[in-house]
């Protein structure tokens, strides 16, 4: 292997003899397609008028490919040319009914494009005139050159697209802004837009676009491949072969002189050769496992590079490049599913480089097998409009099936939007097309035709490939997922379609969690579109850990606890359908102390029931949330909620009429709870049922339960009411009653339910004291924004950027100015730092005077996405890192950059962290040694914690198996460091994650002991004497634990999510809500005390050292008090 930082071009590369085409040596190939054979030979005569009549002429599929010809002249296009298509699919050409567009024409010379020695002149058109006129081009190209041909590209755009209209033409401005060259996936949009110049010249022949796909190649090299970015790994594999295929069809320009064509070569040699390059499958290939994106991007790299070096080059090591591309493939063509389960990678990347593969290696058994069709099915059954447009035309020409193209509501702006470049995965023409294809578009066909199959309630079923490969290690943290469901048991995706226009209704069910790049969203209400509007799509995470609460699903506790393990399957229970209903039963059981049914059923043109169902399996407190996530403006209404959105000039309302009271709206979506006492086999069932209203028509759909079940009432209608079946204790179907005693079953028959319900219990807590100690200061008429305070000072920060410092007897010392919006506050040896909003960092003397400012730039990263791409001063510390007995001040920075600066405001280092904004800062000790201990937060894909040393470096992590995997996000939010003396040192960490949100670790980074507490852990407060630890959980309650071996002691419900916990000198609890509310818990978990604020705090200690020893309890509020303990 070869390091990226080494260049070695190995043997000695072939100095490969200019291109030359000799027109009278060569053979003239036509189509059998009508028209062609009388083109051809006015094309030889005209030829010939100018003394380069070529020696033959023959139908494509009629010469002898074992004597071939120096050079063939190649007329058609994607359509009508057998010979055509094969240089297109083998990305060697890419005309087709978009490019060049009738009215336009493309001649072109392609070097040895079938590996046999034969150059090509490609004579093509988007239609026969279009050749026609190509044809006139290279007569008059052979009258300018005596017959004999050097590199050649002329085009003439037709009638689809401008050259201006091109995608790539935004290249041309040639800004900073338009390369970005640090870009969100290491160098692959920065590969993307230099292929995409290329692209652009060989498309309007502009040699402008050349000249930058020069220059930027070779800024590449010296900058992404023999010197890569200092602040991320290099990420080359995958994107290599974009600038490949760019480069062998623009290497014999004259632009390009012989020792650059080597020099470009040979970095292509020195990356396959890399860790970059094919070095990235080698072991993956053998694996019988299905394959995820970076695999199958990285095996187009092995093929259509090691097909260039044995093809150009005759290097030895390309037939292994071959031989593994091969390999890796093979695997995948069995299986319809790639590792991902999400909307992204599998389609538009996984599945794709799978069927670019196939095409490009003749595998024509793969577009012909049962894999291939149930792959690209699951994709139209998985998306309510759109959909992975590239995958889906590149099914629909591989197959010449215009039923793959049942998103398209337009032929003619499909053709159009594919004729710009932006056939992406949105009909929005501002938005660039998808990276994943850069060269074709797969435009065979204007036509539009509808997969009437695929409507109604139809399923994807599981892939038993995916399923046997997805508890591999690598991609199933050990022991988190569980599964009870067979093969045939489970489904993949469910999809309830009425119709593919944006109007008709579509619902989509998850039957799967986990995967790479996924959620755990199984039993989930993934998609919903009706009325013409989206009202739940796929969520995207780096905010929350992505379990059932972050989608349109059920989250059950029992006793404050969730489940040991996930279900990785819903199990389908039931599902059948007629003219007017569609009916379906699923259920995640088999894991944990709860089972949740989900029954769907659907009244075609009219609304959808969703009953919930969750069982306890033993006797406890039960706790169901139930949440959704609609697009559009929401509100509470009397028997539920709405939501509403702007379509086409009117308002379409999404009504949700609920059976349980006081649905509330959350930050991002709507909740509704039940909480009760129940024995072994209670129950808690919810009832929804889902409509939308335009400005006019039938109303919403009306949800009444009853003994009977619950009834349905819509307009005129005849209600209907539903009843759950049961058979051994589980749903079976759902049988249906109207007002004229008409009885229908859908599923099996069975008995109906009659729950065994539990002793409910509040929602609210009941009137608990006021408390008294807490003490209101009317500071400044600003929101306070940050607050830090010890036991000698206290300080707050402000909107305007006002910054004011008080003792603890409440005299103030000091105000003073940021210049900014004050983000963070931290206090160091009597001195105060204040940071910015907009990076600026300062720091204030004893009496307020400003010492020095740093202001810290937005400086772009590799991999921003993964911060607030801003700079923004997110938190601050300080500590004594060196020794010197002076505190270094340590910065979290929005960029996801931790900084050190000494006591004058030099920069002592910086340390980009992966991945995600370093969170609850905690300067401690590690071996002895001082640590900064943190975590990544809001971004976030990994929720360990990350250990910095004195000098910036990463000597270590704090994790657990779940808390580092890609297929499901977690996030920091709280740490503290706590010693136990002759127990040792452990670190607390509060994480958002899918189980065991509370994780203690020892000196080692050992795990000592972790916690389940339903949902994602807010806030830490330790009570050391007592070895106690506090946490509050999302789902509403807050949890004592001991802290040597984390057993829970008690858990005291207070209804709502809390923020901040601290500890009182007299042993009580404080627990603060942001809305306005601090409750106060006895020692012993009673809620005794209840302050309400009556405004918003909008400023609390912040996560990590600031709510430890040493520190006091102080808020800020939205008009601008602060609160202390008195």
């Amino acid at each position: 292997m070869v390091s990226l930082s080494t260049p070695d071009c190995g043997p000695e590369l072939m100095d490969l003899a200019e291109l030359r085409i000799d027109l009278r040596t060569a053979r003239l190939v036509y189509p059998a397609t009508a028209g062609y054979l009388r083109m051809a030979e006015d094309l030889r005569l005209a030829l010939a008028a100018v003394g380069a009549a070529p020696a033959d002429l023959r139908l494509e599929t009629e010469w002898d490919h074992r004597v071939p010809p120096p050079a063939l002249v190649v007329l058609g296009n994607l359509m009508d040319s057998t010979l055509v298509r094969r240089l297109y699919l083998e990305a060697y050409d890419f005309t087709d009914l978009s490019f060049p567009g009738p009215g336009g024409f493309t001649l072109r010379t392609i070097r040895d494009p079938m590996g046999n020695g034969v150059d090509v002149v490609l004579v093509g058109g988007s239609d026969r005139d279009g050749v026609q006129m190509a044809a006139a081009e290279l007569v008059n190209a052979a009258r300018q050159t005596d017959g004999i041909l050097g590199y050649l590209n002329r085009v003439q755009l037709g009638c689809w697209a401008k050259p201006a209209e091109l995608d790539m033409a935004r290249l041309l401005a040639d800004t900073e802004a338009v390369w970005a060259r640090v870009g969100a996936s290491g160098s692959w949009e920065y590969m993307e837009r230099i292929a995409l110049a290329g692209v652009g010249y060989l498309r309007t022949a502009d040699e402008r676009y050349l000249r930058l796909f020069r220059r930027e190649l070779h800024h590449f090299i010296a900058h992404d491949v023999y010197q890569s970015h200092p602040e991320a790994k290099p990420m080359l594999h995958g994107r290599m072969h974009q600038l490949l295929l760019v480069w062998d069809l623009v290497r014999d320009h004259a632009l390009f002189e012989p020792a650059e064509r080597r020099e470009v070569d040979a970095m292509f040699l020195h990356v396959g050769r890399s860790e970059e390059g094919v070095a990235y499958i080698r072991e993956r290939c053998r694996e019988k496992f299905v394959r995820f994106n970076h695999a199958t991007r990285a095996g187009l790299d092995a093929f259509f590079v090691g097909r260039y070096f044995q093809r150009r080059h005759g290097h030895p090591e390309a037939a292994e490049w071959l031989r593994d591309a091969r390999e890796l493939f093979e695997t995948q063509f069995t299986s319809a599913k790639p590792m991902e389960d999400s909307w992204g990678h599998q389609w538009l990347a996984s599945m794709h480089n799978t069927l670019i593969y196939a095409l490009a290696a003749g595998r024509d058994d793969y577009v012909q097998s049962d894999a291939f069709r149930r792959a690209a099915d699951r994709a139209l059954l998985a998306h309510g409009t759109v959909g992975p447009r590239v995958y889906l035309a590149a099914c629909a020409m591989a197959t010449r099936d215009a039923r793959y193209l049942s998103f398209e509501s337009d032929g003619e702006a499909m053709v159009r939007a594919a004729a710009r470049h932006q056939l992406g995965t949105s009909v929005d023409p501002k938005k660039p097309a998808y990276f994943e294809e850069v060269l074709r578009t797969f435009m065979w066909t204007s036509r539009i035709e509808r997969r009437a199959d695929l409507l109604g309630l139809k399923v994807a079923p599981l892939d038993e490939l995916w399923m046997k490969s997805i508890d591999s290690p690598e991609f199933s943290p050990p022991g988190i997922f569980a599964s009870s469901v067979e093969l045939g048991e489970g489904f993949d995706k469910l999809a309830m379609r009425e119709g593919w226009a944006p109007e008709d209704f579509y619902l989509l069910l998850d039957g799967i969690s986990g995967g790479v790049h996924a959620y755990q969203d199984a039993n989930c209400l993934v998609w919903l579109r009706e009325g013409g509007a989206q009202w739940f799509m796929p969520r995207s995470g780096y905010q929350h850990a992505m379990d059932a609460r972050a989608h349109t699903g059920v989250n059950a506790l029992l006793d404050g606890r969730g489940g040991p393990q996930l279900n990785r399957y819903a199990r389908l229970l039931y599902r059948e359908e007629n003219d007017e209903f569609m009916a379906v039963g699923t259920a995640l059981a088999g894991v944990g102390e709860t089972i949740w049914e989900r029954h769907l059923l659907r009244r075609r043109g009219a609304w959808t029931l969703v009953l919930d169902r969750v069982v306890a399996r033993r006797e406890g407190e039960l706790l169901v949330e139930r949440f959704w996530y609609p697009a559009g403006e929401r509100e509470v209404r009397p028997n539920g909620f709405a939501a509403a959105q702007h379509v086409d000039g009117k308002t379409v309302t999404l009504h949700v009429a609920v059976t349980t009271q006081e649905p509330a709206l959350t930050a991002e979506g709507c909740v509704e709870r039940c909480r009760s006492r129940v024995s072994a086999g209670g129950e808690v069932n919810l009832a929804a049922l889902l409509s939308t209203t335009g400005d006019a028509g039938i109303g919403p759909g009306i949800l009444q339960a009853t003994d009977a079940g619950v009834v349905i009432t819509q307009g005129s209608a005849i209600p209907v009411t539903v009843v759950l079946l049961v058979e051994a204790g589980v749903g079976c179907g759902l049988r249906l009653t109207a007002r004229a005693g008409r009885t229908l079953t859908l599923g099996r028959s069975g008995r109906p339910l009659v729950p065994a319900s539990g002793q409910s219990l509040p929602l609210n807590l009941s009137r608990v004291a006021d408390v008294t100690d807490l003490t209101f200061t009317n500071l400044v008429d600003d929101p306070i924004t940050a607050v830090a305070g010890t036991e000698a000072l206290q300080v707050a920060g402000t909107r305007d950027g006002k910054v004011m410092a008080w003792t603890a007897g409440q005299q103030e010392c000091w105000r003073a100015d940021l210049g900014e919006p004050v983000s963070a506050l931290e206090i160091s040896q009597g001195e105060v730092v204040a940071g910015g909003e907009h990076g600026r960092l300062r720091l204030f003397d004893e009496n307020g005077r400003e010492r020095w400012t740093v202001d810290i730039p937005w400086v772009t990263i590799p991999w921003a996405y993964w911060s607030e791409e801003r700079s923004r001063i997110r938190e601050i510390a300080a500590a004594d890192i060196n020794g010197d007995g002076r505190e270094e001040i340590l910065v979290s920075n929005a960029d996801r950059r931790v900084y050190a600066f000494d006591r004058a405001g030099r920069e002592l280092w910086k340390r980009p962290i992966e991945w995600g904004v370093y969170t609850a800062m905690w300067p401690g000790r590690h071996h002895g040694q001082f640590s900064l201990l943190g975590g990544t937060a809001r971004p976030s894909i990994f929720g360990f914690v990350k250990l910095l040393d004195a000098k910036g470096a990463v000597t270590g992590h704090f994790q657990r198996v779940d808390t580092v995997s890609w297929c499901m996000p977690s996030a920091i939010r709280d740490l503290q460091q706590l010693d136990l003396g002759a127990d040792g040192l452990i670190t607390l960490e509060a994480v958002d994650a899918n189980l065991g949100q509370v994780i203690a670790f020892g000196p080692d980074g050992a795990i000592r002991w972790d916690c389940d507490i339903g949902a994602a852990a807010g806030a830490l407060a330790c009570a050391v004497a007592q070895r106690r630890v506090y946490v509050s959980s999302d789902a509403g309650f807050v949890v004592a634990l001991a802290a040597t071996d984390g057993r829970r002691l008690w858990d005291a419900w207070l209804g709502e999510p809390v923020d901040l916990l601290w500890v009182t000198t007299d042993g009580r609890i404080l627990a603060v809500s942001r809305r306005g509310v601090i409750w106060i818990l006895a020692s012993t978990g009673e809620v005794s005390g209840r302050c309400d604020v009556h405004e918003a705090i909008t400023a609390l200690p912040r996560p990590g050292n600031h709510r430890g020893p040493g520190r006091c309890f102080l808020l800020g509020t939205a008009s601008g008090r602060v609160c202390t303990l008195v």
